[in-house]
């Protein structure tokens, strides 16, 4: 157990329910075969509190900040170059969920970079589309605007640009006239260090996907161990090594993959670096034993499940929005027609259509004098007095309309006219 001996004396033989307390501070590295299984298999079961695992993380990252959302379809394994018993060969946080540094991201972005532009330049043609590596040279003209971006993306140390053996000049086939041409267009000349433009953060799976044990078996222990014999003879005896790995994800589960821009540096930064990201992780994947097919994920799938499903969050969202204010609506008229009919009790027939028509905007009093002909006479009556009062720009609009369309609005104009003489008020104005 790594931890001070008086707590060790103080605890016993507890056992913590903390998954990540649990492989941190309670290894046994003396254990073998049978009983080191049964620890990693005891650690393995360790619960991870709900809230923990299903933590919303958008809110802690900075404004502008974009995700690739990618699931786990193989088993992942990240952190093997640590003691496997000692920390289980993970990355775990302080609830025990597994997520992924985003220096491994950042690595994963930058070998896929790499590899897409020398598949460019060993074979002297951008790859087409459907090839894989497509959308990581789209949209750039040449090999060294995208080494130039790779280089802003990812920054570079001080032999990237001069080193025989560096990873740009790799990516450039061996071709040294691209890689002077990409120095002294990008004018950087001179400067030994550069910070990327694009910030990796870790990676963190939307709910615990588990962890389940895995095992690896040397054949040949004697020839790659401390011997070093010579030959590999089948004589040897097996040494199979129990160790624990991130269980692949099913269903809509998946990981988080923030990226975001520095400084001044936008959206074709970003663009580049998710494009990047992507073909990392569905062709190269991450972690340990990628060659045998570990961690590997698929993010065009999951991507379009994850727009659905927040397009019909937000469809719904909408609707429920839409029904609320609905019945504020029908809440709020009740209340307007309730208040209405307080205020119109007492009143006769006309008084009530005088104060009916006042409430009116003029946009509803005139629709009313349009569809003059419909209304009731007591309705038509109260019209042309107002038409003749308080509302005559009205009046004076709606014989406008008569000028320019006599065949549509004469009739209701004499129709006015003749409600105004059999009320002995004489002429409309």
């Amino acid at each position: 157990m790594l931890i001070p001996f008086d707590t060790q004396q103080a605890l016993g033989n507890l056992q913590p329910d903390n998954r990540s307390l649990y492989f941190a501070r309670f290894a046994n590295p003396t254990l073998r075969e049978e009983p080191r299984q049964a620890w990693f298999e005891a650690g393995c079961k360790r619960p991870v509190p709900t809230e923990a695992g299903r933590r919303v993380r958008e809110a802690f990252f900075p404004a502008g900040t974009q995700f690739v959302h990618g699931q786990l379809k193989a088993r992942l394994m990240v952190n093997m170059a640590g003691g496997v018993m000692e920390n289980a060969g993970l990355c775990l946080d302080r609830y025990g969920v597994p997520y992924i540094p985003g220096s491994t991201v950042k690595g994963c972005a930058r070998r896929a970079a790499l590899y897409a532009l020398r598949e460019w330049t060993q074979a002297g043609k951008k790859p087409e589309a459907g090839d894989a590596c497509h959308p990581a040279v789209h949209g750039f003209p040449s090999p060294e605007t995208m080494l130039q971006e790779i280089a802003r993306v990812f920054g570079w140390g001080d032999a990237e640009w001069t080193d025989a053996k560096s990873d740009f000049l790799w990516a450039l086939f061996g071709n040294t006239g691209l890689l002077e041409t990409a120095v002294s267009q990008a004018g950087i000349a001179g400067r030994s260090q550069q910070v990327g433009t694009v910030a990796f953060f870790a990676a963190h799976p939307n709910t615990d996907p588990g962890l389940e044990l895995d095992i690896l078996t040397c054949h040949h222990p004697d020839y790659y161990g401390n011997s070093r014999s010579d030959f590999a003879p089948d004589t040897e005896e097996p040494n199979p090594v129990t160790f624990p790995c991130v269980r692949a994800q099913t269903g809509d589960d998946h990981f988080s993959f923030p990226l975001s821009a520095l400084g001044n540096h936008g959206e074709g930064a970003l663009s580049s670096a998710k494009a990047w990201l992507t073909l990392g992780l569905e062709v190269f994947g991450l972690g340990a034993k990628t060659a045998a097919g570990y961690g590997w994920f698929e993010v065009a799938a999951i991507t379009q499940k994850l727009e659905r499903r927040r397009e019909n969050l937000r469809l719904e969202e909408q609707r429920r929005q839409q029904a609320e204010q609905t019945k504020a609506e029908e809440l709020a008229a009740k209340m307007r027609a309730a208040e209405l009919e307080k205020e119109l009790d007492g009143l006769s027939g006309p008084e009530k259509q005088d104060r009916l028509l006042a409430k009116l905007s003029e946009q509803q009093f005139d629709q009313k004098v349009t569809d003059f002909l419909e209304k009731g006479r007591e309705e038509q009556e109260a019209l042309v007095r107002a038409l003749r009062s308080e509302r005559a720009a009205a009046w004076d609009g709606f014989k406008k309309k008569v000028t320019n369309k006599p065949k549509k609005y004469t009739p209701t104009a004499d129709a006015i006219r003749a409600v105004s003489k059999a009320m002995n008020l004489g002429k409309m104005p």
